[in-house]
């Protein structure tokens, strides 16, 4: 019996949840719920224009905070804007993105 080993790779946090994408004066406020997992390190931000298939990672930010100011976000009729969270691990693991917020221009 040959036995392998292969190295322990947790999984990834859970997926944010409650995602909203305000439009306010000093740009476009993201907000959602904490993600209670142990290992949390962060979250990452994506944006995707309107008429676009692929979001772009726009900022990361670190626990505890729950929310990301767009202070300069590209002109398009529909912005949407979803979060993933991650653990401390190197390389870090990234949960699935939450669903779409939505934010009209």
């Amino acid at each position: 019996v040959c036995a392998s080993t292969m190295p322990f790779s947790p999984p990834a946090p859970a997926v944010p949840a409650g995602i909203n994408a305000i439009k306010t004066t000093a740009g476009i406020k993201v907000v959602w719920n904490q993600v209670g997992d142990e290992d949390l390190k962060g979250y990452r931000i994506y944006r995707r224009l309107s008429g676009e298939k692929e979001a772009v990672k726009i900022a990361e930010v670190e626990v505890p905070y729950t929310l990301y100011t767009d202070a300069n976000p590209p002109d398009a009729e529909n912005l949407y804007y979803s979060v993933s969270s991650f653990d401390n691990g190197s390389p870090a693991n990234e949960s699935e993105r939450s669903a779409e917020a939505s934010v009209n221009n």
